[in-house]
């Protein structure tokens, strides 16, 4: 496939083990934490693997706003509560 055709060119995921592909992202708390992020996508088909990815992402987004939220009202979060909510 070349780069023209990417089913989702704004998403660069990477093929993992028998052409099925990986959501990563890197999880950042308080700047002292970097703890990467790796999610199977359960799929070989880039067009699948797109509309996964676009979900996945959204997700994310409103889960760190969410953590962000309460970090602001002071509450703290535990290492486990952290790792369950992604």
């Amino acid at each position: 496939m070349r780069k023209s055709e990417d089913p989702c060119p704004a998403f660069p995921i990477p093929a993992g083990l028998n052409g099925r592909y990986i959501f990563r992202r890197r999880v950042h708390y308080r700047n002292l934490i970097s703890r990467p992020l790796a999610r199977a996508l359960g799929t070989a088909d880039p067009t699948v693997t797109c509309a996964r990815a676009m979900i996945l992402s959204a997700r994310f987004t409103v889960v760190k706003a969410n953590v962000d939220a309460m970090l602001e009202q002071g509450r703290a979060l535990t290492g486990p509560e952290i790792a369950v909510l992604f």
